[in-house]
């Protein structure tokens, strides 16, 4: 089983476009579920349980950021995740070949497979992670190294992402699939600039300054000594 999560907040339309994009043309080979986290935002939640493709609602009554809502869903899943955003859309078999190349290259499921993004040039690789991507599939024994399976370090509020993909190219076990790819929709190419875009301008400064600290430590959540914490 693979768990789609999307974290959201007043995003309904971006939502279900994202969501459709999973269906259409055709729902993936591989068995899914998609949970979706209403951070403090009651009337996306009551669209949510409307909606038959969706396997869990998740209402929280304050807004308490993505990285909460993501570590609130991988520590009750017991499948592989992926950790999705609204403002994204899969493209065709996208799902399906990130999860074909973790039966092949992490059968056990404890490695990390990246999507590739359409929208972006890729001849840069990631500077942090080595990977192209921040949405990744995770398998499940992978997820276990991280502190009772918070797959992002507390401190963060929306942008922490990029420890999973650097400690799985660090142990050798993170990949990038070329058949998975996904589109970015840009709020700045788009026009879709909303609440959540405006809020990530002021909380992405304080999660750069924890990241920055934590790189100069040597730090990444999920490895030593992070565990002895």
């Amino acid at each position: 089983m693979i768990t789609i999560m999307y974290p959201t907040r007043n995003r309904q339309l971006k939502l279900a476009r994202s969501i459709n994009s999973i269906f259409i043309p055709s729902p993936p080979e591989s068995p899914i579920e998609i949970v979706v986290v209403c951070d403090g935002d009651r009337h996306t939640a009551v669209m949510a349980m409307n909606d038959d493709r969706i396997s869990r609602v998740i209402y929280l009554r304050d807004h308490s950021g993505s990285v909460f809502a993501r570590n609130l869903i991988s520590q009750a899943t017991e499948g592989d995740l992926i950790c999705a955003v609204d403002d994204i859309t899969f493209e065709p078999d996208a799902i399906d070949a990130a999860a074909a190349m973790m039966e092949d290259r992490y059968p056990d499921h404890d490695g990390v497979v990246g999507f590739r993004r359409a929208d972006r040039d890729h001849t840069k690789i990631h500077k942090t992670s080595g990977m192209h991507a921040g949405i990744a599939l995770i398998g499940q024994k992978f997820l276990r190294r991280y502190p009772n399976r918070k797959i992002c370090f507390p401190g963060y509020f929306l942008f922490a992402s990029q420890e999973i993909t650097s400690l799985a190219v660090e142990l050798g076990k993170g990949t990038v699939s070329e058949d998975a790819r996904i589109y970015h929709h840009s709020p700045r190419k788009s026009g879709e600039m909303d609440r959540t875009h405006t809020e990530g301008r002021i909380t992405k400064k304080q999660d750069r300054e924890i990241r920055q600290g934590r790189a100069e430590s040597g730090l990444l959540w999920g490895s030593p000594p992070e565990n002895t914490l």
